[in-house]
């Protein structure tokens, strides 16, 4: 999976406002995405749901790939502000 097909897939969820998806390396060397996303106004999406949502839509069969999940209450004006920030939460 590739940090574009995750952020299509999250970005489809009608409670999803914004969605931007951050490729990095784990301390092992295996392969992490940081989802940052923002939902609509008034919408309740849990994590549990938003993976549960992720689970039935993602394609199987291909290499595991950790995904992190990260909500914000307002999206960054950038790409570079959003990798910024994942910086700042490490």
């Amino acid at each position: 999976m590739t940090a574009l097909e995750l952020e299509q897939v999250i970005a489809a969820h009608p409670a999803v406002w914004r969605c931007v998806v951050l490729a990095a390396t784990g301390p092992s060397g295996e392969p992490v995405l940081t989802a940052h996303y923002v939902l609509e106004p008034a919408a309740g999406l849990t994590a549990v749901q938003l993976r549960d949502y992720l689970a039935r839509r993602l394609p199987t069969g291909r290499p595991a790939v950790e995904v992190v999940l990260r909500r914000h209450a307002a999206f960054p004006p950038s790409r570079k502000a959003t990798v910024e920030l994942d910086l700042m939460n490490c």
